[in-house]
């Protein structure tokens, strides 16, 4: 798939991030505090509000963010029976015949509000269209689908996409917003799978391999390691594109170290277990297993790509983007002067923010030059950087 763009406002907050558009590669640069983030975090909350479980407010998200909020995203899906295309380069399209346009907006509000900080949410409006034809609208307790007209009263704290994913209209769509993954600033990739679990992981990873990449319960890592044992061709491909980066690192594999299953790389002759590697290396291993086992035409964002890289691996990893996976989308924040210098202008979204309200601007609108080295430095005077 390949998201166009989104659109956030909270009423009560008054938080807006503006209508934003988005190429197969777009880098969000701005100042600390600019809406980066802001502008990813809409998008992947949006997408979370799809999944099959209740909304939650504060436990879930730990803020009011999606409470008496407004969504709206557009995007582009390949229809269900069009044949799988190869590899395309940054900046090309998909023939019009082959692509669906999809419009997806809902509004949520709070429910029994209490001292608690757990507190309850639901959809009170909600619409899904493709190529311009509605699929289904909904308005609090009321729901109508075309081709079955008015529908019985569904739950409120779920999303129709959820509820009627069976649907012939719906299942696909459904199942592309899935195809959506999140990279955090600071992810947590010490979180060991336990040893006794392997064999059911395996058993559940062979039958179930596009389930277990889409899981967000397991940590990035920890598909790798349960991926050694099953898929050692997965793994020996990102252990190719590792070596590249840390020429030091003789191997790489998965082991049972104690209690749990972890990863080790072998340098000079010696075995390293997974917690005595540097979070710099593991977050560098982690951003290539993304790249490399994440299914076709997904949907990587990624959150301060520079936080905790070393300079010797910054430019690989930026490499990895631009050139590795054609038939991906990446959303990128950064303001690392060397991969705001190393991804083309055209990719630029300039981030501004005046009160609460978040725009991202083209490069085109600020004037900025041709070459990399004159359009970096017009935009540090445009965005004012102290850093």
């Amino acid at each position: 798939m390949l998201i166009r763009s989104i659109e956030y406002s909270n009423s009560v907050s008054g938080l807006h991030v503006t209508k934003t558009t988005f190429d197969k590669l777009t880098l969000l640069v701005g100042a600390s505090g600019m809406g980066k983030t802001m502008i990813l975090k809409s998008l992947y909350k949006m997408i979370q509000c799809m999944a099959d479980h209740k909304l939650r407010g504060l436990d879930a998200w730990g803020d009011k963010f999606s409470t008496n909020a407004h969504f709206t995203m557009k995007f582009d899906i390949r229809p269900e029976n069009a044949p799988k295309r190869t590899f395309h380069p940054i900046g090309t399209s998909e023939p019009e015949e082959e692509i669906q346009h999809c419009r997806w907006s809902f509004k949520t509000k709070p429910v029994g509000w209490t001292n608690s900080p757990i507190s309850q949410l639901s959809i009170s409006e909600e619409t899904l269209h493709i190529n311009g034809e509605e699929i289904f609208r909904r308005a609090d307790d009321e729901i109508v689908m075309a081709g079955f007209g008015k529908m019985p009263k569904i739950s409120p704290d779920r999303s129709a996409l959820s509820i009627f994913k069976s649907e012939p209209n719906i299942i696909h769509v459904n199942e592309q917003l899935k195809q959506v993954f999140m990279f955090e600033a600071e992810p947590d990739l010490n979180n060991y799978l336990p040893a006794s679990s392997l064999d059911s992981l395996k058993d559940y990873v062979s039958a179930n391999y596009t389930w277990f990449v889409n899981d967000t319960t397991f940590n990035i890592l920890s598909k790798l390691a349960i991926l050694y044992f099953v898929f050692p061709d997965i793994v020996d491909r990102v252990k190719e594109h590792y070596i590249r980066i840390f020429p030091t690192v003789q191997d790489l594999r998965a082991d049972i170290i104690g209690d749990f299953i972890m990863l080790e790389i072998r340098e000079a002759d010696r075995w390293i277990p997974q917690n005595e590697i540097s979070y710099g290396m593991l977050k560098t291993l982690a951003h290539i297993v993304n790249i490399q086992i994440l299914p076709l035409e997904s949907v990587l964002l990624i959150d301060e790509l520079e936080n905790s890289l070393g300079v010797n691996c910054i430019d690989s990893v930026v490499d990895e983007i631009v050139s590795s996976r054609k038939d991906m989308q990446f959303i990128v924040t950064s303001h690392h002067p060397y991969i705001i210098n190393n991804i083309p202008q055209s990719c630029w979204k300039i981030v501004k923010r005046e009160d609460h309200v978040v725009t991202a601007h083209d490069a085109a609108d600020f004037d900025i030059g041709v070459s990399s080295q004159e359009s970096f430095f017009q935009l540090m005077n445009a965005l004012n950087y102290k850093e």
